[in-house]
């Protein structure tokens, strides 16, 4: 089919897109031509710029590319020829030809060819390589050509051919080199959303990247990227030695074992790495067991969730054969596979050791009342707890709790009560009682009933008012209200109200029902008003007759 139609003015460039044919005038800016029509219009957004030089290249079904002033393509919709949002493609150097190589834009230059990505991801630049080449007066860049998986390009005197790097090996470089979000943009680029396998490569991919942020001392952004995978912790515990149990993680190394010291100073060598942390060992070592806790809760919860009652199996983590400082370990299958009970063990080991260190006392606190699974390393977390110097009392206490050595708790807390603070004191009291009344049978099996009553006067001596918080919560099961009634009139009789409280609760609260409570408490009622009479009559004045 032939047609003919006479443009308006003398044209520079043309271009052919479906039913659009884009053209440039001399000395004008661009236009568009509407095949079915045959009617021209102006592009909107370029029709009051006059350019010297023009050159059209389209790229896609959604991008055509048009050049204006500073040898600066400006991005417009092929179909509408509305000017889009994307970034505009600029060189430093004249611009000789443009090509698309899917799924990159390729631009010549007078001295150097430019690779910009065809799509625009994550809002970055679209640059991605910058490929020099000599030049010079005589041998200048002059076209550029390409076939099904070259492209060529030519001075004066010589030709060239770039060959593309499948892009496994150009996301391996870029993370190599420290460049995560582009090494994110060539995956976006090359494995579409319906890729059967895309989830497990994506998952994998922010694996790698995470370690890549890890060694760049950016440890918030190693962690969003952790937060969700299936991956092995043992990776990163292996760097801090110093929280572990004498269990190995690895086979024997030979050679010079990582360590998050020589992660630092490899760090201070990397142009990407974090340029605060870089200056500063031991903030930068302070941030990283900061990070450890975190990852550790997280995978500690994500264990919980996913195997809590699958102890005793082995499951299979993911792991970075290529950005991992064991990598060589992964390679040669030299990492100990442990159950998820053993994987347990040592990361609560782990998160002990870490709040130790980094004095975080209420996380530890209260990690030391959830069920742990590291009891078979109490004889090597002792030396943290029982020798010098030692952490709080909270701390301690909690510890000895944890571990069924409540009469080791309970003597923390009863050094406690001798604090000249009034609320430091009161607060020993206070968790003694809690001891008492929580384990009263683990503590008559230590010591018979004996030993409950002899820490309970501990507490009634300093601060006779916790004395009802005791009754109200005690198991009357397995300490009889005989046995504490007896104990009070044997020591504290002088100290009537004790057994008014005790008898009080037992009647009114705890409704037993004996007699011989109801009993004694009418009593001790009469008793006391006869005693209050006898002092009121002792001290009113006798009247004049």
């Amino acid at each position: 089919m032939v047609f003919e139609v006479k443009p308006p003015l003398k044209i520079s460039s043309l271009a052919w897109y479906g039913k659009n044919i884009f053209l440039s005038y001399a000395g004008k800016s661009y236009a568009v031509m509407d095949i079915d029509s045959k009617k021209f219009k102006d592009v909107e957004d370029l029709k009051d710029f006059n350019f010297s030089k023009h050159m059209i290249k389209v790229v896609s079904d959604e991008e055509t590319l048009l050049l204006g002033v500073s040898d600066t393509f400006f991005p417009v919709h092929t179909h509408t020829t509305k000017k889009l949002t994307k970034s505009p493609i600029s060189v430093v150097s004249k611009i000789i030809g443009v090509t698309v190589y899917h799924p990159y834009i390729v631009v010549l230059g007078d001295a150097k060819v430019y690779v910009y990505n065809k799509i625009e991801v994550r809002n970055r630049q679209r640059i991605l390589q910058e490929i020099p080449f000599e030049a010079s007066s005589g041998n200048t860049a002059r076209c550029m050509t390409i076939t099904y998986d070259k492209i060529f390009f030519a001075l004066t005197s010589k030709i060239f051919y770039l060959k593309l790097v499948p892009y496994e090996i150009q996301i391996q470089r870029n993370l190599q080199d420290g460049r995560v979000e582009d090494a994110f943009m060539i995956f976006d680029q090359y494995v579409p959303e319906d890729d059967f396998d895309r989830h497990q490569r994506y998952d994998q991919l922010k694996l790698d990247a995470a370690w890549v942020f890890f060694k760049d001392l950016r440890f918030r952004e190693a962690e969003d990227l952790l937060r969700d995978l299936n991956y092995d912790i043992k990776e990163f515990l292996g760097l801090f030695l110093m929280y572990l149990p004498s269990k190995p993680l690895f086979d024997a190394k030979s050679g010079k074992t990582p360590s998050m010291g020589i992660i630092y100073e490899e760090a201070k060598k990397r142009p990407w790495a974090d340029s605060d942390l870089k200056k500063d060992e031991r903030k930068a070592l302070k941030y990283a067991k900061e990070f450890l806790s975190r990852i550790l809760e997280n995978r500690r919860k994500f264990l919980l969730d996913n195997y809590k009652d699958q102890l005793r199996e082995k499951p299979t983590f993911m792991t970075s054969e290529t950005q991992s400082p064991f990598k060589e370990e992964i390679k040669a299958g030299k990492v100990n596979s442990l159950s998820v009970g053993e994987l347990l063990e040592i990361v609560d080991f782990a998160l002990i050791r870490v709040y130790l260190d980094l004095q975080k006392e209420e996380q530890l606190a209260n990690f030391l009342k959830e069920k742990l699974y590291c009891s078979s390393l109490v004889k090597e977390l002792d030396q943290y707890f029982c020798s010098d110097p030692k952490p709080s009392d909270t701390i301690q206490a909690r510890y000895f709790e944890q571990f069924g050595r409540y009469k080791e708790a309970l003597e923390v807390w009863a050094n406690a009560l001798k604090h000249s603070e009034r609320a430091k004191s009161d607060r020993a009291c206070d968790e003694i009682v809690n001891i008492l009344t929580t384990y009263t049978g683990q503590l008559k099996a230590i010591g018979k009933h004996t030993l409950i009553l002899e820490y309970l006067e501990k507490v009634l001596l300093k601060n006779s008012s916790y004395a009802k918080q005791f009754f109200m919560n005690n198991d009357y099961k397995l300490l009889s209200p005989d046995i504490i009634e007896k104990y009070l009139n044997d020591n504290f009789g002088k100290i009537p109200h004790l057994r008014e409280t005790f008898l009080e609760v037992i009647v009114n609260d705890k409704k037993i029902e004996l007699d011989t409570f109801h009993t004694n408490l009418a009593l001790h009622y009469v008793k006391k008003i006869k005693t209050l009479r006898a002092e009121e009559s002792q001290t009113t004045p006798e009247l004049n007759s």
